[in-house]
């Protein structure tokens, strides 16, 4: 009676080793799976960098090329002998827009204002 009491012991902790033995296998390819998407994510995010950092490269050549403009417009208008009121020609600030015609303002009241309609029954 001893050994098969003995025996049934040591094959119930047999089967608790194997099954012990199974479940890290599973959660080994819960952790290999999450790593992967961990990893792609990763990837993601890096592209996403460079993205963002040529883009701000980007920005950075289009604020000179403005920045160029901005003081080839105040030289010109430094240069010219132009007769308006402003006292800095070689702040950029004070650039101004021409005012339109009477004629193209009235035309620009006539496309901006709405049609009312009034319904009778």
């Amino acid at each position: 009676m001893r050994s098969t009491s003995i025996a049934a012991l040591l094959t119930i902790f047999l089967i608790a080793l194997a099954h012990s033995q199974a479940a890290p296998r599973k959660h080994d390819a819960a952790i290999s799976s999450g790593a992967v998407r961990v990893k792609a994510l990763q990837n993601q995010v890096e592209k996403q960098q460079i993205e963002i950092d040529a883009l701000r490269l980007r920005l950075g050549k289009l604020q000179q090329e403005f920045q160029e403009l901005t003081e080839m417009i105040a030289d010109r208008d430094a240069d010219s002998s132009d007769d308006d009121d402003s006292t800095d020609d070689t702040d950029v600030t004070n650039l101004r827009i021409h005012s339109q015609e009477p004629r193209q303002k009235r035309n620009a009241a006539r496309t901006v204002r709405p049609r009312t309609v009034v319904w009778t029954y």
